[in-house]
């Protein structure tokens, strides 16, 4: 081949078989073979072993080019500088134990061959590619890369060019900053990445690693592989990107694929494969991600990411940064620093929230839930699978209306508020506290010197004559009587309170109900004793006319039919009435105020209550003074069986009770009215028996002796059996004149 001196400066061009090195000023040019070209000047050849040197020419037995079985090194940095150098290296293998320095405009092609550089071992200088100042790297139908398949080929372009044709470039990590890398039937294995306002040109090309685009860079691939696809944006980028999906894409660009506000980077893809996407936010950027499946993305320094309908591997938010995920799914998330993310409708595997950052989960679903530091968390109408929390005093969370299928964990001295929830299983460790409102859990676990409170809610609804009652005052007491918490009901008469119910220590169960609830409305007041197991409502009905349901009983606690009941208002008869089968009489329509209730029976007062009508429907259960007595009866020979028994009313003797006696001589007499009674007894064949006895007790016992009459019976006796198969068992008038005999009774 032939070479020559151009206007552009020296190229030096060589045919196989030799080696040749040249250096004119600080410009350097290397070739196989002979060289043929102005005369350099007589210099020093360099050793294979020492570093570069001036030296003019330099010739080595390299073979036959077909097998390329001889290996050429080079120790020592190769540098070529200058816009009037190039260096050619064609049809060689060729291993340089140093760098490889393009500078300055100066020109390098590698043709047919393979270059590898050897890394130097740990503690030394790292060898790269460096092509600085308007240099070009070209490779053509070549090999470049490193000898140890682990060690990585750092290629450095700087203001610069990398054209590589038909090539391989191995185990590379290519950064280019305000620089073009063009690519045709080639394949780069390992990462590129693009800085400033680089370029990049690709066909039927494949990047093995990651491409990356940052700052203002600009890349267009046709027929091309791409294994990762890594997208920074930054400043004050603004775009909404669609359709970034891995697989076989016909065609993508932020032209067709995006929604552009101010955008720096640019990329187009035409007919490509991209195994998977990455994007990166930062210095306030705002991108919007839609119907996407993405590896990974980032943002960081006040930039905001939104992603909506899609999927991502793993996200993170770093510093002051914003997170939506809305109708999306992601594997790992990450809450760290100051930032704020906010979920709707998301599904995610794992989500880490450390420092101090902003949480906010509604309608979502999280399986394994990490929380520490000092965060800001809520979450609303969701699914957990299992949480754990170890957070400071300072950190805020909360849970609202979600199901915590198997665990929540609470740890060092998290203070943590659960509303409304399902829970599988709660347990607290050290100084944490866990406030459960109306959530159901199966088991609770306080550990150490940790506390689970358990709160339901109490609705208080009051109306007043079947109308919601706005303005009055409802008091909750403790069971010990110390006032809890006061509301005033609103518009629709409710009120809400929130009460402990239970405390869990490690020791034991601590119960705080019963509580009592006080409702005041001017003269109108009603109470209650409350104690909770779940939400409850309490309805409060306030009356300007109660009713008054009186229920009255005997001794023995049996109704008591046809009891007359008299209801006195500041001594004035007010109203009355007359108990039912089931010994019920309702009174209606009572205003506030104090009553005086009188009930008679048989005409005899059996019982007299003072009430309070405060406005609220009633119920009042009075206890009479009737009682059930025995009247045991026997004679000589013993028990008397149908001997009568007659009650007279001492003061009113109409008022009669009479009963004959059983086969062991007692006989029955029920619902008599306490007071003092005239008895009479009487039994054929014997003498009539009288005395004065006081009913005062439920099964009162009296026992009547009765003697023998000699001679005929008593025809008194068939008297008063006639009077007692004819009289009622209740209030019976006398026609008859009984003479008093009073008599001791026993």
């Amino acid at each position: 081949m032939v070479g020559g001196h151009h206007d552009h400066g020296l190229v030096l061009e060589a045919t196989h078989g030799s080696y040749a090195l040249a250096h004119v000023g600080r410009e350097w040019a290397l070739g196989l073979g002979h060289v043929e070209g102005p005369q350099l000047g007589s210099r020093e050849a360099p050793s294979p072993e020492g570093g570069a040197s001036n030296v003019s020419s330099l010739s080595h037995n390299m073979g036959t080019w077909p097998a390329l079985t001889n290996v050429t090194i080079h120790s020592g940095d190769l540098i070529v500088s200058g816009s009037r150098s190039r260096l050619v290296i064609r049809n060689c293998k060729f291993i340089i134990k140093g760098s490889l320095i393009i500078l300055d405009g100066a020109r390098a092609l590698i043709e047919d061959s393979t270059v590898y550089l050897d890394v130097p071992s740990s503690g030394d200088k790292a060898s790269n590619i460096t092509i600085s100042s308007s240099s070009e790297l070209r490779v053509v139908s070549s090999v470049l890369g490193t000898t140890g398949l682990l060690l990585v080929l750092q290629i450095e372009a700087n203001s610069s060019s990398l054209v590589a044709i038909d090539s391989l470039i191995a185990n590379a990590s290519i950064v280019c900053y305000n620089s073009s890398l063009e690519l045709t039937s080639s394949t780069i294995r390992g990462r590129v990445e693009l800085l400033g306002s680089s370029s990049l040109t690709a066909y039927d090309s494949t990047f093995t690693s990651s491409l990356a685009l940052r700052q203002s860079s600009s890349a267009y691939l046709s027929s091309s592989f791409v294994q990762h696809v890594f997208l920074e944006f930054y400043r004050r980028t603004k775009a909404i990107i669609r359709g970034l999906r891995h697989g076989y894409v016909r065609s993508w660009s932020f032209l067709s694929n995006a929604t552009v506000g101010t955008i720096y980077i640019d990329l187009s893809l035409s007919n490509c494969y991209v195994g998977s996407w990455s994007l990166n936010l930062t210095q306030s950027a705002v991108v919007a991600l839609e119907l996407s499946y993405i590896w990974e993305a980032s943002a960081f320094a006040c930039s905001i990411l939104k992603l909506f309908n899609s999927s991502v591997g793993e996200v993170i938010a770093h510093e002051n940064s914003a997170l939506w995920l809305g109708n999306s799914s992601a594997n790992m998330m990450r809450a760290l620093d100051d930032s704020y993310v906010s979920l709707s409708e998301a599904d995610v595997l794992a989500f880490v929230i450390e420092d101090d950052p902003e949480v906010f989960v509604a309608n979502s679903s999280i399986m394994s839930l990490l929380a520490v530091g000092r965060p800001l968390l809520e979450v609303r109408n969701s699914f957990l699978d299992d949480i754990c929390l170890a957070c400071s005093r300072d950190a805020r969370l909360g849970f609202i209306n979600c199901i915590i299928a198997e665990r929540m964990t609470i740890k060092a001295r998290s203070l943590v508020t659960a509303l409304g929830c399902s829970i599988g299983e709660v347990d607290a460790f050290g100084h944490s506290i866990a406030k459960l409102l109306d959530c159901y859990t199966t088991t609770l676990l306080a550990r150490e010197y940790a506390r689970i409170e358990v709160w339901w809610s109490l609705k208080v609804c009051v109306s007043l004559d079947g109308v919601p009652l706005e303005g009055a005052k409802i008091t909750v007491f403790y069971k010990n009587g110390t006032e809890f918490l006061s509301h005033t009901t609103g518009r629709l008469g409710c009120s809400f309170f929130l009460l402990l119910c239970t405390i869990i220590l490690h020791y034991g169960t601590l119960q705080v109900q019963p509580y009592f609830v006080l409702v005041e409305y001017g003269l109108l007041w009603a109470s209650e004793e409350v104690e909770l197991d779940g939400p409850t409502v309490l309805p409060i009905r306030l009356e300007r006319g109660a009713e008054l349901t009186i229920r009255c009983v005997d001794a023995a606690s049996k109704p008591l039919r046809g009891a007359h009941i008299v209801i006195y208002r500041e001594g004035v008869e007010f109203d009355k009435g007359l108990t039912g089968p089931e010994g019920v009489a309702i009174i209606e329509d009572l205003p506030v105020g104090n009553y005086t209730i009188s009930v008679f029976w048989c005409g005899v007062e059996v019982a007299r209550e003072e009430v309070f009508i405060h406005g609220v429907d009633d119920e009042l259960v009075i206890v009479c003074s009737v009682f059930d007595i025995l009247v045991f009866v026997e004679g000589p020979g013993g028990p008397i069986s149908n001997a009568l028994v007659s009650l007279a009313m001492f003061k009113h003797p109409r008022i009669h009770f009479t009963a004959l006696t059983n086969a062991t001589g007692v006989a029955m007499l029920r619902d008599i009215p306490a007071g003092q009674y005239d008895l009479f007894v009487q039994a054929e064949g014997y003498v009539t028996y009288e005395a004065t006895i006081e009913v005062k007790e439920q099964e009162q016992v009296v026992k009547v002796v009765l003697e023998a009459v000699e001679g005929q019976g008593q025809p008194a006796v068939l008297i008063w059996l006639l009077i007692g198969l004819i009289c009622p068992l209740t209030v019976i008038p006398l026609a008859l004149y009984i003479r008093r005999r009073r008599k001791k009774g026993t």
